[in-house]
C-alpha cells in the first residue's frame, strides 16, 4: 500500500493570534480522516499544513518557517511524528529557497514579472478569476463564514443572558423576552 501524505493549505492575509492552534487543529482533522477503524497508528500518513502569509508571522525575514514537534529537554532525540507545518512568507528576504518559490510568493502579492513561471501563474490566476464554479464556491464559503459568525454571536448573547439569570441579575421572564423564547425554555436551558 502506498502512503499518500495529506496536506492543508490556507492563505493568511492578516495576522491571527491563533495560527499555531489552528495548525494543530488542522493536523488533527487530517489525522482523523486518514486513519480508518482497525488500522494501526503506524498507518497514519504524514501531514503537512501550509499557511501562505502576506505578513512575516515571526518577524525574522525568512521565506519559509518550518515547524515540527521535537523533544525540548534532551538534545539529539529524533522525534518525527510526521506532522509538519510550513509558514510561507510573501515578505521574506532570507533563506535558501528556489527561485520558483520566490516568484510564487511575489505572485501571491500580485507582483508578476516577465519570466515564464511568473507568466504561467498570472495566466492561471486570470483563468480562475473567470471560472464561475470557483466564484460560486468562494461566495458560498463567504456566506457560510458570515453565517457562522452570526450564529456564534447569537450563541454568545444567549449564553451571557443565561449567565445573568443564573446570577439572579435578571429574571427568567426578562431573559425569555430578550431571547424570544418561553420562560420554561429558559429554565430548561439553565439546568
Amino acid at each position: 500500500m502506498i502512503k499518500v501524505d495529506k496536506k492543508w493549505e490556507e492563505l493568511q492575509s492578516s495576522v491571527h493570534e491563533s495560527l499555531d492552534k489552528r495548525s494543530r487543529y488542522y493536523h488533527s482533522i487530517l489525522d482523523e480522516s486518514s486513519l480508518n477503524v482497525g488500522e494501526f497508528y503506524t498507518d497514519l500518513k504524514d501531514t503537512y499544513v501550509i499557511f501562505i502569509c502576506t505578513f512575516d508571522l515571526f518577524g525574522k525575514g525568512e521565506y519559509v518557517y518550518k515547524i515540527k514537534n521535537t523533544c525540548t529537554n534532551v538534545d539529539g532525540i529524533d522525534y518525527d511524528d510526521g506532522a509538519y507545518t510550513y509558514f510561507l512568507n510573501t515578505k521574506g528576504t532570507k533563506g535558501n529557497v528556489s527561485e520558483d518559490l520566490k516568484i510564487f510568493l511575489k505572485a501571491v502579492e500580485g507582483h508578476f514579472d516577465s519570466n515564464d513561471y511568473s507568466a504561467k501563474i498570472k495566466s492561471e490566476v486570470e483563468s480562475i478569476k473567470n471560472y464561475d464554479e470557483w466564484r460560486r464556491e468562494y461566495m458560498f464559503q463567504e456566506m457560510r463564514d458570515i453565517e457562522n459568525k452570526r450564529m456564534g454571536k447569537k450563541e454568545g448573547i444567549e449564553e451571557a443572558i443565561l449567565d445573568l439569570v443564573k446570577d439572579k441579575s435578571i429574571t427568567v421572564e426578562k431573559a425569555a423576552e430578550k431571547l424570544g423564547i418561553t420562560a420554561d425554555e429558559v429554565i430548561e436551558k439553565i439546568k
